[in-house]
């Protein structure tokens, strides 16, 4: 749908391929520091701002749809991403864990 979206707007295919691999080095590159936030900070805070951010991108690409605000929506989006990965992760393992069930874990995220 995305990809639909871009091409709407006359992107080209090389162009539409830069954003999602954009999307994709954003999130791996941010995956390690957004863990040590949510080390430092509040793990809710952090899942609570993802959405935020991806809002935020969704937002600039319906004002201002040209590869630059895409660009920076996908940015936002990667780094969305990667803020709830890591601490949504350590808060479903930290409430099992305080239930006495962090052996079921595995089965939950997995």
């Amino acid at each position: 749908m995305y990809a639909l979206l871009f091409a709407d707007t006359g992107l080209s295919g090389a162009q539409i391929s830069s954003l999602f691999a954009l999307w994709s080095l954003t999130g791996f590159a941010l995956e390690v520091p957004s863990g040590v936030l949510a080390d430092r900070f509040s793990r809710r805070l952090l899942v609570a701002c993802a959405p935020l951010l991806a809002g935020a991108a969704f937002a600039l690409w319906t004002l201002l749809p040209a590869y630059p605000s895409f660009a920076v929506g996908f940015v936002l989006w990667g780094a969305g991403g990667a803020l709830a990965s890591g601490a949504l992760e350590a808060l479903v393992y930290e409430a099992l864990a305080a239930a006495g069930a962090a052996h079921r874990y595995p089965r939950l995220i997995g």
